[in-house]
């Protein structure tokens, strides 16, 4: 699995996505957005690497948010908790798209949902 054309976060395949209800009222472009969030903040792009791969091992099935918590725990902890850290919950499933995208072995533990935007 690549990078789509315009360079941004590519979609798993059709067969791994499941129907999602209305998203994103706003209508904004989360998975550019996602995309900047990662290039600004590879340090945190590898937390979530790390994290999936650990699951990866086990060959268990996880969920993104599942990941991101962890990373906001991992980062608060080693902040020492002096701010919270922030990772939008709508950038979460893009997030997951590149992670597989750049580990297709992460394909078949993880669900994905349809995304509009």
């Amino acid at each position: 699995m690549s990078a789509s054309d315009d360079g941004g976060i590519p979609d798993p395949p059709a067969d791994h996505i499941e129907p999602a209800g209305e998203n994103n009222p706003k209508g904004e472009d989360l998975r550019a957005k996602a995309a900047d969030f990662i290039r600004n903040r590879p340090d945190v792009y590898a937390l979530f690497e790390r994290f999936a791969l650990e699951k990866a091992k086990e060959r268990r099935r996880f969920g993104a948010k599942q990941l991101a918590e962890r990373v906001r725990w991992e980062c608060k902890v080693e902040s020492d908790g002096a701010e919270a850290f922030k990772i939008c919950n709508d950038l979460i499933a893009y997030i997951a798209r590149q992670l597989v995208a750049d580990h297709p072995e992460l394909l078949p533990l993880v669900r994905f949902r349809k995304t509009r935007w």
